[in-house]
């Protein structure tokens, strides 16, 4: 099952438990390779994250407004894989763009990533040990091909602006 599907199935699963109703966007995942390919080799929390961030957001936008939404949040802000304050940044951004508030959040702070983390096991839900893009699962294989690629660019990267 792809990671996509996986977490999915687990919204899916919580959402009809507390009789939440669940909506998703379009789902591409050669549009969002085109969108992260410039900066696959950058590493976690590098512009190929920011690429991302935006790329899911602008299509929670696209939907929100589909669906004539008020208002956009996200739990992106609940993994310290990820850069709360640059996704608050892109939400405004496309908030101006597409006339919907963003509710900007850091979901991960006063204890929320622990509470995730406790939510998670009470229901027996899945939790993977990477922010979920097929690169950072590459990274966490510490001496994989894949990892040796993105230490050698950023070593080279790292040596060009010094």
């Amino acid at each position: 099952m792809s990671e996509y599907k996986r977490r999915l199935y687990e919204v899916e699963q919580f959402s009809h438990l507390h009789s939440i109703p669940v909506t998703t966007g379009h789902y591409n995942q050669r549009e969002w390779f085109n969108a992260v390919k410039p900066y696959r080799f950058y590493g976690e929390l590098s512009p190929r994250c920011h690429a991302c961030y935006a790329f899911r957001l602008e299509e929670t936008f696209k939907r929100a407004r589909e669906q004539n939404f008020d208002a956009v949040c996200t739990t992106l802000t609940v993994s310290p894989y990820k850069d709360a304050e640059k996704i608050n940044e892109i939400g405004k951004t496309l908030s101006k763009v597409y006339n919907i508030t963003y509710i900007p959040s850091d979901f991960k702070s006063d204890g929320g990533y622990q509470h995730s983390i406790e939510l998670s096991k009470q229901y027996g839900m899945y939790r993977q040990k990477y922010c979920g893009c097929i690169y950072s699962k590459l990274e966490r294989k510490k001496y994989s091909l894949w990892s040796k690629r993105v230490q050698a660019f950023k070593e080279s990267f790292d040596a060009l602006n010094k």
